[in-house]
């Protein structure tokens, strides 16, 4: 539940959120390993309602632009979702897997979300 300056701006305050919003210019992600090391943080006790706070609230600091085709600050869920129709480097039942577990442990945290999360 480390929260320090991200190695890029907009990844967000955890390492949670980076394995999320790994960019494929930067870390060549998301890829399946990242989804595995977020598995992995959060059955080791991170805390995913503080990431996913964390990085609406970072969200919130940066200006909206105008040709973002979605919501801004997004929420975390919707990164990960989001990401799987733009990467080719995972595998969708290791992506559909992690964004089961990820959901499940937001709402077991309190978090109450949509259809669309």
């Amino acid at each position: 539940d480390a929260r320090c300056q991200p190695y890029y701006e907009s990844r967000g305050p955890t390492p949670l959120c980076w394995c999320l919003t790994a960019h494929p210019c930067q870390l060549g992600g998301p890829t399946d390993a990242h989804y595995e090391l977020a598995t992995s943080l959060i059955e080791q006790g991170c805390d995913v309602l503080l990431s996913h706070r964390g990085y609406l609230r970072m969200g919130r600091s940066y200006p909206q632009d105008d040709d973002c085709p979605w919501p801004y600050p997004e929420p975390l869920l919707h990164v990960v979702k989001r990401r799987a129709l733009h990467q080719a480097d995972q595998t969708p039942e290791v992506h559909g897997r992690f964004m089961a577990f990820f959901r499940e442990k937001l709402e077991a945290a309190g978090l109450e979300l949509d259809s669309d999360g």
